[in-house]
């Protein structure tokens, strides 16, 4: 798995096989604050590194979103 981490929140990202499908899950763990959610926006773009665009979002650890992210 790798990792992208911001103040109050870690992303992590790992590829799966669906079928014939590559699938990027992307685990959310912490908090989007109004403090790292411009720093997570123009960061986000990181995670498309290997142009998978089929997505699974995992936010069972994510604690936290404020209205601004």
């Amino acid at each position: 798995m790798n990792f992208l981490n911001f103040t109050a929140l870690t992303l992590g990202t790992e590829v799966i096989q669906s079928g014939s499908d590559s699938v990027l899950v992307v685990q959310f763990k912490g908090q989007i604050t109004n403090t790292n959610a411009y720093d997570i926006n123009k960061n986000i773009s990181l995670i498309f590194r290997e142009e998978i665009y089929n997505l699974i979002l995992d936010l069972s650890e994510l604690e936290y979103i404020n209205s601004i992210g």
